[in-house]
């Protein structure tokens, strides 16, 4: 699964890690991204420029998801913001 539709959500955080997945939540759906999808930091950045030709995906929604994405893969993505 690249970008799966879960659920429509009413959920405060827009970018969350769950156990498996990277989660943002906007559009009125939330996305889960694997987290072996982005192992990487280029696989991070192709996301990145994925979600930003969302409308919903906010300049505060790249800082989050560039946050937990560094977080949740144990790698130091400080220098991609």
């Amino acid at each position: 699964m690249s970008v799966a539709t879960l659920s429509r959500s009413k959920r405060t955080a827009r970018v969350y890690a769950s156990a498996s997945h990277i989660v943002l939540t906007g559009g009125g759906y939330e996305y889960a991204i694997e987290r072996d999808r982005l192992a990487t930091p280029t696989a991070v950045l192709l996301w990145v420029r994925h979600l930003s030709r969302k409308a919903w995906f906010t300049d505060t929604d790249l800082r989050a998801f560039i946050d937990i994405c560094g977080q949740a893969i144990g790698i130091d993505l400080e220098y991609l913001i």
